[in-house]
């Protein structure tokens, strides 16, 4: 088991050499310590160098803001709670995607046109009538599947959703070293507002924790309406890419795009980014 490092000097000694160089570490709320006043170039080195010594320090680092810090210091018995609650929770149950309205014939002939252009893609299928939103995006997703011209649109399109061009550039970061390694555990110092319901921050430990078994994803920033990961193992197969963006953007439910564009852009990048505002 990894002890945590509990003093302020102790993580700078055991950061020496790395990015941490010049900066101060303090000691914050709810049992975190904090590296203040950073800007936004400074956020990934650090970061990168607060991850890879994970195992020393035995604090997982999250950029983020003061204000989305819970001030109350959870004992070990409430970590303990929140962790055997996000493992006992399907999270897709709590977090279930976007409405599923019909559309009418107009409409659809309207969305096709944005998507693949003006008379793309098959329009005849009588399953197309009265198609749900959900369907109709899915129905866009396969007619570019089957057309490597459609498909090299789409990515160009939504190439952005998986790189860090698309992240919240915060000019005033804060890097929050929380007291476990263990990054699912998160939500319980950290809030987001689209965890903001019954079981909402447990079930977003929950989808954390199997990001990262699957994917490799890994938590870099918590913005209060913004999450930012990391994924070492980006999704390959066409149906995980989907299924993966519908999770996001059940958690992100302010995203402005549609789930086939983070479909197409999930394999090409490992940079993800969920965003869910009031």
């Amino acid at each position: 088991m990894t002890t945590v490092m509990n003093g302020p000097q102790e993580i700078m000694d055991a950061l020496r050499g790395t990015a941490f160089d010049g900066h101060a570490v303090e000691e914050g709320p709810g049992g975190t310590l904090l590296v203040e006043g950073l800007d936004s170039s400074a956020m990934l080195p650090l970061w990168r160098a607060a991850r890879e010594a994970v195992p020393v320090t035995g604090r997982w680092p999250v950029m983020t803001c003061f204000d989305y810090l819970e001030v109350q210091e959870p004992g070990p018995e409430d970590v303990a709670a929140f962790a055997a609650a996000a493992q006992a929770l399907d999270p897709w149950v709590v977090f279930d995607g976007r409405g599923r309205a019909d559309y009418e014939a107009w409409q659809i002939s309207s969305y096709l046109d944005a998507c693949l252009g003006q008379g793309a893609g098959r329009r005849d299928d009588p399953r197309l009538a009265g198609i749900t939103q959900a369907g109709l995006d899915r129905w866009v997703y396969e007619q570019m599947l089957a057309d490597p011209a459609l498909a090299a649109r789409g990515l160009a399109r939504g190439a952005h959703l998986s790189s860090t061009k698309n992240w919240f550039p915060e000019s005033d970061a804060q890097l929050v070293l929380l007291p476990t390694p263990a990054q699912w555990l998160a939500p319980r110092w950290l809030s987001y507002y689209g965890a903001a319901r019954d079981k909402g921050h447990e079930s977003l430990g929950a989808a954390i924790l199997q990001w990262e078994q699957r994917w490799g994803a890994q938590l870099v920033a918590s913005w209060g309406t913004m999450l930012q990961f990391l994924a070492s193992r980006p999704p390959v197969d066409p149906e995980d890419a989907w299924q993966l963006a519908g999770q996001l953007m059940a958690v992100g439910t302010s995203l402005q795009h549609e789930q086939w564009e983070l479909a197409l852009a999930l394999p090409r990048g490992e940079a993800w980014f969920v965003h869910c505002r009031p």
